[in-house]
């Protein structure tokens, strides 16, 4: 089998399980970890994201520059799609599995002996189902559909070209798969309808009534099942086939304290009550212990009081007992996938929203003093800043989905559940923002029914996708308010670090309910050195604060206005307002949300003097009344 190279970070986006990639003109399929051959060899430590993904071991490739090296460790790919065509004769040829042994490390050549060029590429379109199937188009049943398909003179498969006359502009009419042994001829028009009928899949379904081949292309005929639903025909680059479902957490373990050692017997008491009372899972038991209004908040001061401790350290100890204890508690299946995100950025937000300098072998946080009078500009649109000098991100592939479907496949397809999930460990640096609160309450009050109103059009659009995609992106309006802001200062750190877009990150940390909203801009790199402190040197004051003044430009003026400005309705499937790829959108790897939910608007909109809303980042700017 033909052996390439791709980056690690690649092995779980864009280039995971289920993914198609394209390497040196031909075209693979990423195999599930089941037929990998063996495990990866580096075991990766997070406690809480293991916890959160039920305990289960996180495994990456071992460091290049190893003894063993990482060059034995590899990910199974099958070539996908199978149907080349030459791009000189443009003869059709189909590469099965016998022939990727005896291809080797060579792509795969024209068999048209006349031929002098002889290089293939793989055919663009392929099919796919919403609950994940995938499979090659049969193009010799797409030229001799009808009675005689496969009878007499049809019988040699090996004459089948695809031609194009380009008169029409390269339009479906103008191609056509063409049989020179019978002198069949059709054009792709029926490409244009989006659905695939049986007859036209190379893997056929199990069933005569089936719609769907029901299997992955590297999987084979009896490991398919039964599916029935319709089959979709797109480019193989469609980013409607592949969506990779990435869990990530940042190592904020490991908090300092100077009770932890010690033993508390009306706190140990109050922790075997919250077990018994909720049946907590983990998270949400760290969550019962750390939320200031919950209903424990007034024992756990009165429990430190006689313990003649602090409230905080009191809280520490109790957070301290739940991570022992962790074995002890089981995970709810039903919090797997849609609530493990959310709760990680939760118990991150918990670190950060202390406002304390960390020093730890694996985050370094060091908050910035910000002096309101003299950053004016700054200090009105936040209250905190922070350099996160060093930070450690682990971001483990638990799934994948395609099309409109919330049906996610799992990465391990095997009979047998392995009990490992690929992931990759990334060291890397940031800055940390947190919007001002006092500003954000003034403009909800005064704004926030118009911010409501701006946003409808977003949410209604988000919220009839939610049953069809497998999307779960927050639509609150601060949410969207910081989620544009985010992107804005993506764009400048960019212009100013030196790094490009796609090699900066955000993680939000958003409360509707309490108005907060903070925003991490951070990068990251699989050596164990991390990056080089272009992105934290930008963490100085006089720097935010002119970057503060440069964003406040940006969200007033986009080169594409006053088109951009006024379109309601942008981007994918309508969820982004007033943001184009001139002004809000980053790469999608940068991006929490895949470049949804934004709203220029909410940052820049100019009030009375344009008959809209007035934004954010111009209320802030107002003169105190």
């Amino acid at each position: 089998m033909t052996t390439k190279k791709i980056r690690r970070a690649q092995t779980i986006s864009p280039f995971g399980v289920g993914a198609i990639l394209d390497l040196n003109g031909e075209g693979f399929v990423v195999e599930s970890i089941d037929r990998w051959g063996s495990r990866l060899r580096k075991s990766v430590y997070l406690p809480r994201l293991t916890r959160a993904l039920g305990n289960i071991d996180l495994v990456s490739f071992s460091d290049a520059g190893s003894s063993q090296g990482n060059d034995a460790e590899s990910l199974k790919v099958s070539r996908f799609p199978r149907w080349y065509h030459c791009a000189s004769c443009r003869k059709l040829q189909y590469i099965d599995h016998n022939l990727d042994a005896a291809l080797g490390d060579d792509p795969p050549h024209c068999t048209n002996s006349a031929c002098k060029r002889g290089f293939t590429s793989p055919m663009r379109f392929i099919a796919y189902c919403d609950d994940g199937h995938m499979s090659d188009i049969d193009w010799f049943a797409w030229c001799h559909r009808g009675k005689d398909a496969t009878k007499g003179r049809c019988e040699d498969r090996t004459r089948l070209y695809f031609r194009s006359s380009g008169k029409m502009g390269g339009d479906f009419s103008e191609m056509r798969i063409v049989c020179e042994e019978c002198g069949r001829s059709e054009d792709l028009t029926d490409i244009q309808r989006g659905t695939a009928a049986p007859w036209m899949l190379k893997d056929r379904p199990i069933t005569a009534a089936g719609k769907c081949c029901g299997k992955q292309p590297w999987q084979f005929s009896g490991d398919a099942v039964e599916c029935n639903n319709s089959m979709n025909i797109e480019p193989r680059g469609s980013s409607s086939i592949y969506r990779a479902v990435v869990i990530s957490a940042l190592d904020v373990e490991g908090k300092p304290s100077s009770v932890t050692n010690r033993s508390f017997e009306r706190l140990d008491e109050l922790f075997e009550d919250i077990l018994e009372d909720r049946h907590p899972t983990q998270q949400m038991l760290e969550h019962e212990i750390q939320d200031p209004e919950g209903m424990y908040v007034a024992k756990i001061q009165r429990r430190s009081i006689s313990e003649e401790i602090t409230y905080e350290q009191a809280v520490d100890y109790l957070l301290e007992l739940a991570r022992k204890n962790e074995n002890d508690i089981e995970v709810a299946p039903e919090t797997a996938e849609e609530y493990i995100q959310e709760n990680l950025l939760l118990e991150e937000l918990d670190v950060f929203r202390q406002k304390q300098d960390i020093d730890q072998d694996n985050l370094r946080i060091c908050f910035v003093p910000l002096d309101t009078h003299q950053h004016v500009v700054a200090g009105r649109i936040f209250s905190a800043f922070a350099q996160v000098k060093r930070l450690r991100e682990v971001r483990a592939l638990v799934s994948f989905s395609r099309g409109r479907s919330n049906q996610q496949t799992s990465v391990d397809l095997g009979p047998v559940p392995l009990g490992w999930l690929p992931c990759i460990e990334a060291f890397g640096e940031g800055i940390y923002l947190e919007l001002n609160p006092a500003t954000i309450a003034g403009y909800l009050d005064k704004h926030g029914q118009e911010l409501e109103g701006l946003v409808s059009g977003q949410r209604d659009a988000l919220a009839s996708m939610k049953e069809s995609y497998g999307l779960d992106i927050p639509d609150g309006p601060l949410f969207i308010l910081a989620h544009t802001l985010s992107h804005l200062l993506i764009r400048q750190f960019t212009f100013n670090s030196g790094y490009a877009s796609s090699a900066l990150r955000e993680r939000l940390y958003v409360d509707e309910s309490t108005g907060f909203a903070g925003i991490l801009i951070y990068t990251t790199d699989t050596d164990s050195e991390g990056t080089l402190g272009g992105l934290v040197d930008q963490g100085r004051v006089q720097i935010i604060e002119n970057i503060s003044r440069q964003i406040r430009e940006a969200a007033l003026w986009c080169s594409a206005d006053p088109v951009c400005r006024e379109t309601e309705s942008q981007g994918f499937r309508n969820l982004n307002r007033s943001a184009c790829h001139c002004c809000a959108l980053v790469s999608e790897t940068s991006c929490m949300c895949q470049n949804a939910m934004l709203n220029r608007l909410s940052l820049g909109g100019m009030g009375k003097v344009r008959s809209e809303i007035l934004g954010f980042l111009e209320y802030s700017m107002l003169d105190e009344e």
